[in-house]
């Protein structure tokens, strides 16, 4: 599959592609969509922040494509540090020690590829 024709999002591919894509890219990008699952008052959806955030991924994916730039999109991080929230139904919060280690940890997965 041509990267011109490739998927932006890295979750689409196979092994086969995501192996191509890297040997063949000068400077592979990765863009990571993170964002809290909480409450933004009645009338937004508790996933308001990662919506947001995977779009804004996509979209600048998509510009830096028609620069040449080889770039993929990972798949969502949809939960955050959400203290602020407690008490508020919907309001998904993690310890921040434990965010901080599992992006640590993914981030240097990604890199190792």
């Amino acid at each position: 599959m041509s990267k011109k024709h490739l998927s932006l999002n890295l979750g689409d591919l196979t092994t086969t592609d995501l192996d191509h894509f890297l040997k063949t890219a000068d400077r592979p990008v990765l863009l990571w969509p993170v964002g809290s699952t909480e409450p933004h008052g009645p009338h937004l959806p508790l996933a308001t922040d990662i919506i947001l955030a995977r779009q804004n991924a996509l979209e600048a994916a998509l510009a830096l494509r028609t620069l040449e730039i080889d770039a993929l999109v990972a798949p969502d991080l949809p939960y955050g540090v959400t203290d602020f929230a407690a008490g508020f139904t919907g309001a998904i919060s993690i310890p921040e020690d434990t965010l901080v280690d599992f992006i640590v940890a993914a981030a240097e997965t990604f890199l190792r590829d």
